[in-house]
């Protein structure tokens, strides 16, 4: 991400993110929003629901440009990172499969840099996503290990500042690989599936590093 935010950490916090969603197993989320009338819905309805492609690219500026694409149907700021972010307001678009065709931009809202993140931040829209098997595309930040890995940070880019010194607290999700799974370390974009849940991870000084979570993950 681009500006500097306060969302800054010691080096050794940030490789301890990697293994950040091993307390998942003791912990419960909250219950996830049902997605079943809303898909149901724009089955019906097709025109009814914004059409956008999905990302391709793996890079911010496609995503960027593939929101603002889609019309009037998005709502516009200036990102904690101090990058524009054009978000979509409609329905996602979804895979033949039912998953939910997401980008980075769709997780972000609006928030000033300098202010502590809190739960009421988050829009209706994405709220409606906890608990939805979604579809979407980043790259797998480096760590220090490079083959059979079963969890991992999933950013937005493939720049240091995804988490770290001015990241945006919504540019990355922790993955966990479902159970049995591995993947190797790779510079391209990957697209990883799997339910979305909404769940802050806090680092040992209480700064919350990552509110995004996707579980039973699968690299496609």
């Amino acid at each position: 991400m681009v500006g500097c935010s306060p969302q800054t950490q010691s080096a050794q916090t940030q490789a301890s993110a990697v293994d950040l969603a091993d307390s998942d197993q003791a912990e419960q989320d909250a219950a996830p929003v049902s997605q079943a009338s809303k898909l149901e819905s724009n089955r019906k309805n097709p025109d009814s629901v914004q059409a956008r492609s999905p990302d391709t690219s793996g890079l911010p500026d496609t995503q960027t440009e593939q929101a603002d694409s889609s019309g009037d149907d998005v709502t516009k700021f200036v990102g904690q990172d101090g990058r524009e972010r054009i978000v979509p307001t409609g329905p996602p678009p979804t895979d033949r499969d039912g998953r939910l065709e997401l980008t980075f931009d769709d997780l972000s809202f609006e928030m000033e840099k300098g202010d502590p993140f809190e739960r009421s931040m988050l829009t209706d829209r994405i709220k409606s996503f906890h608990g939805a098997d979604v579809r979407l595309r980043g790259f797998i930040r480096p760590s220090f290990r490079q083959s059979k890995i079963e969890k991992f940070v999933f950013v937005r880019d493939d720049k240091e500042c995804c988490f770290g010194p001015g990241a945006a607290i919504y540019d990355n999700a922790l993955v966990s690989l479902k159970k049995g799974t591995q993947t190797d370390y790779t510079v391209r974009p990957v697209v990883v599936t799997g339910q979305l849940h909404l769940k802050e991870y806090q680092a040992p000084d209480g700064m919350i590093l990552s509110i995004y979570r996707i579980k039973n993950g699968k690299i496609e």
